[in-house]
């Protein structure tokens, strides 16, 4: 029994001195080369949309002897080394600027491994965008009536698919659609005056959208049968009478008798004159237009059968 445990010592030894032998040999042939990864690009079947300039990408990265550490993009059509830039995600939304009536994007990815090895091709997916003119429209605060001192005001709504922030100007014409007048894509109400060159006569007023690849909407004008236009007459005299009396008959005493013959036997001692305005008849378009008027005159009188009694 005691040989026996003797041959099985002698045995390890023999064994571990071959191990350290081994060990000492120096390790012979090439080290096998890094493979770099590869990387791919998709976006899900509903997202490539033409008309829309905001997209989802999804892409994925494969390395055959080791790991995907991170991701290089660009948006640049020939990249250098600063134009890429790096994330760990596998998907991201990118707001696509539109710099023309259609525009073409190219993104570019690729993975990089464990060892710091780029993917050498990356991954390319092109995105053809195209712009969608914007879209102008009349709200109900823009119907002007058919008469106004030398005030008018409009107001509209606009929207644009590809983002109502890239309406960049609207363009309006008075009488004609030749002489266009540029404000800001953001504003949504205009008021024309003497000053902006609203003199007596005939009138008629244009506007159209423009986005920021110079595409316009269709032109919209008010009063919008093409056949009518409204009047402006010069403001007459510092004073100004507001009739807001709906009934003028024997009942009521003739109210817009009784007042414009006031002013008619008053205001001449004074060298004065006076408008009138009959507001029941010829409302204005808005508030602004209103209240705008209002401010071409010193003195304003006003009656009207619109009384709001409370009760006892």
């Amino acid at each position: 029994m005691r040989f026996r445990f003797v041959q099985w010592i002698y045995f390890g030894l023999f064994l571990l001195l071959v191990i350290v032998l081994s060990c000492a040999e120096d390790i012979t042939g090439q080290k096998n080369q890094n493979i770099p990864p590869e990387t791919t690009v998709f976006v899900k079947a509903d997202t490539l949309n033409l008309t829309q300039s905001v997209q989802t990408i999804y892409w994925d990265g494969q390395d055959p002897d080791g790991f995907v550490v991170k991701f290089l993009y660009t948006w640049k059509e020939n990249p250098g080394s600063a134009d890429w830039d790096t994330t760990t995600q596998r998907t991201e939304t990118f707001p696509l600027k539109i710099g023309g009536a259609d525009t073409s994007y190219r993104f570019q990815v690729k993975a990089v491994d464990n060892d710091g090895a780029e993917d050498p091709t990356p991954a390319v997916q092109v995105f053809p965008i195209k712009n969608t003119p914007p879209a102008i429209r009349w709200t109900t605060l823009s119907a002007i009536p058919d008469t106004t001192f030398t005030v008018a005001s409009f107001v509209w709504s606009a929207s644009d698919l590809d983002g109502d922030s890239t309406i960049l100007t609207f363009e309006y014409s008075l009488d004609n659609t030749q002489d266009w007048k540029s404000i800001s894509g953001t504003r949504r109400q205009l008021i024309l005056n003497a000053d902006s060159g609203l003199t007596a006569g005939d009138h008629a007023f244009y506007i159209r959208a423009v986005d920021v690849a110079d595409a316009r909407s269709p032109i919209i004008r008010m009063p919008e049968d093409t056949t009518k236009f409204w009047y402006v007459k010069h403001p007459s005299g510092r004073y100004l009478l507001i009739d807001d009396f709906a009934d003028e008959s024997a009942s009521s005493s003739y109210p817009d008798a009784f007042y414009k013959g006031l002013l008619d036997t008053l205001l001449p001692s004074l060298s004065q004159d006076y408008s009138y305005w009959n507001i029941e008849q010829q409302f204005p378009s808005s508030v602004v237009q209103f209240t705008e008027t209002l401010k071409l005159f010193d003195r304003i009188i006003w009656y009207t059968d619109f009384i709001k009694e409370n009760d006892p």
